[in-house]
């Protein structure tokens, strides 16, 4: 909680400028602190997380700000949240969703084929920050991850959401987050796609964000 209130308190003397914002995190929750930060300042703020995981626990080993809650903790907030992905999930999680309105899951095994295409029909025109659990892909793209799941997404399709996406005029992209990535050595092949995805993040933001400036 204590880390949750210095990143918010960072998060806002950037997007105070104007800046886009780019983070970069192990621990999910660090995503609770910078969308904070984005509260007052963009209150119709929309969320799009990328996750093999809801992520809307209300605790987990104890703690309200967990990896496990994050998602809880940012609908609690007031944000309209949209997760992709999801392939894991408890009975609690499943309950809640079926209550709260703010959130809306997609799951693996609902998004198949042309994936890419048919989603951006689910999610509607504002303005969004995005997260993305490393998690979100398959283990055979990025496998150096603190909660595995199989059945993931490949690199191909993200790219392709993401720049349909981005490029979508009804859409603006505030800032985003990637996150979940544990490697077991400094220099690694799941470090280094993981930046190859930042790296390509920025640069379909500048191409496609540009009419908006």
């Amino acid at each position: 909680e204590v880390m949750k209130k210095k990143i918010k308190k960072e998060v806002q003397k950037i997007i105070e400028k104007d800046k886009f914002l780019i983070v970069i995190g192990g621990e999910h929750t660090i995503s609770v602190g910078v969308v904070g930060a984005y509260r007052e300042k963009i209150p119709d703020l929309k969320i799009l997380i990328l996750d093999a995981h809801a992520d809307l626990r209300e605790k987990y080993q104890g703690s309200k700000y967990s990896h496990a809650c994050v998602t809880r903790r940012i609908v609690e907030m007031g944000f309209e949240v949209y997760v992709m992905g999801v392939r894991s999930i408890s009975k609690e999680e499943v309950e809640f969703v079926e209550k709260e309105k703010k959130v809306k899951i997609f799951y693996a095994h609902q998004m198949k084929e042309n994936w890419s295409e048919k989603m951006q029909k689910k999610i509607p025109e504002g303005k969004y920050y995005l997260s993305i659990d490393a998690d979100f892909f398959d283990p055979s793209v990025i496998r150096e991850v603190g909660n595995p799941e199989p059945g993931g997404f490949g690199w191909k399709d993200t790219i392709l959401f993401l720049e349909k996406f981005i490029s979508r005029k009804d859409i603006e992209i505030t800032g985003f987050d990637f996150v979940e990535l544990s490697p077991e050595k400094i220099t690694s092949i799941s470090s280094f796609i993981s930046a190859k995805l930042i790296y390509k993040i920025i640069g379909l933001v500048e191409k496609y964000q540009k009419w908006k400036k």
